[in-house]
């Protein structure tokens, strides 16, 4: 007979935080660009929008 250890078995869950607002921003950003390119809307004001969207999320992961 062999000496075997076992451990107690846990249901323990990871928690996930939740994405921060700069990487929603940079999400809605690059969601804006498929969209635009989806439908045939004016890509040039929806990815100056998304640069905006992007620069933003920047900032505010910065600081």
């Amino acid at each position: 007979m062999s000496n075997v250890t076992t451990l107690p078995v846990t249901n323990s869950r990871r928690r996930v935080a939740p994405p921060s607002t700069s990487a929603r921003l940079a999400g809605a950003a690059d969601d804006l660009i498929l969209i635009a390119t989806e439908h045939d809307f004016d890509r040039d004001g929806i990815r100056e929008i998304a640069a905006r969207l992007k620069r933003i999320a920047e900032e505010l992961s910065a600081s």
